[in-house]
């Protein structure tokens, strides 16, 4: 597969690809900050990076919300659709543990409770918009600290 110039910030259809992969635990993609987007495979429930336990997305300048491509829908450019920035690693990612995303342009908006409950306690919201008990551990820490922008 060619990876698109600038490549995204998370492309994890690429790291995936590797073959490392499987036992991957720390992926550090600092300061990734030309194409702030995510690039995800088609397969949500894919066994994407199944080791992984810490990502540090630091100085990326990601916003509440990250433009998603889902790879391998044969398209050159594939369609982009916007999704919430936190949530989007710990949905993806079932075994992480140490997110970081310090130095962003995160807003207070983007650590709503719904966001929070996602990404500490492993819930997700159901199709009645209760809670319910995801399959992800949930997360041991997250460094946040100055995250949010001033505005």
């Amino acid at each position: 597969m060619d990876i698109a110039l600038p490549t995204p910030t998370l492309h994890l259809t690429v790291i995936a690809s590797q073959p490392f992969a499987r036992t991957l635990k720390i992926l550090t993609l600092k300061n990734r900050r030309l194409d702030v987007s995510f690039a995800l495979p088609t397969d949500p429930e894919s066994d994407l990076l199944p080791s992984l336990e810490e990502l540090n997305l630091e100085g990326c300048g990601l916003r509440d919300t990250v433009p998603v491509s889902n790879r391998g829908s044969g398209a050159i450019t594939p369609p982009r659709a916007n999704e919430r920035a936190l949530t989007l690693p710990g949905q993806t990612l079932p075994k992480l543990a140490d997110p970081r995303s310090v130095d962003n342009a995160l807003t207070a908006a983007a650590l709503q409770t719904d966001v929070l409950a996602s990404l500490i306690l492993a819930f997700n919201s159901s199709s009645e918009g209760l809670p319910s008990q995801s399959t992800r551990k949930g997360l041991s820490t997250c460094d946040c600290v100055g995250t949010a922008s001033r505005n």
